[in-house]
């Protein structure tokens, strides 16, 4: 529970920093800079208590839900919900540290997500090339991804070029 709260805090503090900043990177930034990407549509959403951190809350909201944090579950997830495309304003999508292993096809209904964090899914073994039909992704966020290869994250950024995969 007390990892759960510093996770969201850190993550709506930092939303709430880089709306104060109103910068937008086009570019893959520095190193030092990894979490200054433009997410001013998700943070003004999550700043507005428009986030949710239970599928069931937020099918009983559906038209509320713009950011659905839902890392470190218990139980995990195996696969991202199908009920994600239940959600037509959902910005932010947050299933990290789970055990994802599959991504479906139902997540394109999702046309206004704007960043997906699948973090710290270890049994993620790619990313499906149909994520690049989602009209206003721009951030996917990998960290803690110690399977993965040097290799095929430098392939996998190539394959996903516009969108900022962030790894580290």
């Amino acid at each position: 529970m007390k990892k759960t709260l510093l996770v969201i805090f850190i993550t709506l503090f930092s939303c709430l920093y880089l709306f104060s900043q109103n910068e937008v990177i086009t570019e893959e930034p520095p190193s030092l800079r990894p979490l200054l990407v433009d997410t001013t549509d998700c943070c003004v959403d999550c700043a507005m208590e428009m986030q949710f951190q239970s599928i069931e809350k937020a099918l009983a909201n559906k038209e509320n839900v713009h950011c659905l944090v839902l890392s470190f579950s218990s139980p995990k997830y195996t696969a991202i919900p199908k009920e994600v495309a239940q959600f037509q304003h959902l910005t932010c999508l947050d299933i990290s540290f789970n055990r994802v292993a599959v991504i479906p096809e139902e997540i394109l209904q999702c046309q206004q997500l704007y960043c997906l964090d699948l973090s710290g899914n270890h049994y993620l073994q790619d990313l499906p090339k149909f994520l690049k039909q989602l009209p206003n992704l721009k951030v996917i966020r990998l960290l803690d991804m110690t399977l993965w290869s040097s290799a095929k994250k430098q392939q996998l950024k190539k394959d996903f070029e516009g969108i900022y995969l962030e790894f580290e």
